[in-house]
């Protein structure tokens, strides 16, 4: 089509990393449904995947059971143990069905039994002593 944009969803485009809000909001206003490598599908506007995601008729990919099957050429010529699978299996957004619904249940109990904020200040008060001589230091 005539003046159709052809931004592409790209996590190494400029600023990504700094802020990646700018180029999704392109992708979103401009090119909001893209075609990747294989089958692959993104989508980035709610309206057009509202349905998909509430409907039955759908699964998500099962990662734990592509990582089983990769495996043995990810971790060739090293001496690091392939758990990807194993530590994958029960990821709740690589989950279908029951066993989605029940662990999301469970982690939403999990979470409103705990005092959060008070955690969370008590991690910063933490944190903030150990580092407080440092210049810099890599937090994940």
């Amino acid at each position: 089509m005539a003046g159709e944009s052809k931004i592409v969803w790209n996590p190494y485009s400029k600023g990504y990393f700094d802020n990646p809000y700018p180029h999704l909001k392109e992708c979103r206003d401009t090119n909001p449904i893209q075609f990747g490598i294989g089958d692959s599908v993104f989508l980035f506007r709610h309206t057009d995947i509202y349905d998909i995601i509430r409907s039955k008729d759908f699964i998500v990919s099962d990662l734990s059971a592509f990582f089983k099957e990769k495996e043995d050429y990810i971790f060739k010529n090293t001496t690091t143990c392939p758990f990807l699978a194993k530590g994958t299996e029960m990821w709740p957004m690589y989950l279908n069905g029951e066993i989605h619904k029940r662990v999301r249940v469970a982690i939403t109990k999990a979470f409103h039994s705990l005092d959060l904020e008070k955690i969370l200040e008590k991690s910063i008060l933490e944190t903030n002593l150990e580092f407080e001589t440092k210049n810099s230091f890599n937090l994940i």
